[in-house]
C-alpha cells in the first residue's frame, strides 16, 4: 500500500486543469490496482469455476485497464 500513499501525497499541489486530470489518472490507477488484488484473492478462493472463470475475466479486464492508463499517461 505503499504505492497508494505516493500517488496521494504527489496529488495534493495539484490545482490546474492538467493537475486535475493527473488527479483523476491517480485515482483510476488506485482503483484498478485495488481490484485486481481483491479479484486475485477472490479467484483464490472460489471453488466453483464459472464464478472462478467470471474473475479471471475481471482480473483481465482490470489489468487491461492499467495498461491503458498507463500507456496513455505516459508515451
Amino acid at each position: 500500500m505503499i504505492w497508494i500513499k505516493k500517488i496521494i501525497s504527489g496529488m495534493r499541489d495539484m490545482t490546474d486543469a492538467h493537475a486535475v486530470s493527473d488527479r483523476r489518472i491517480a485515482l483510476d490507477t488506485i482503483v484498478a490496482r485495488l481490484n485486481v488484488e481483491r479479484f486475485c484473492k477472490m479467484f483464490s478462493e472460489e471453488a466453483d469455476e464459472a464464478k472462478r472463470q467470471t474473475l479471471a475475466n475481471l482480473i483481465s479486464e482490470e489489468k487491461a485497464k492499467l495498461d491503458r492508463i498507463v500507456g496513455t499517461h505516459f508515451t
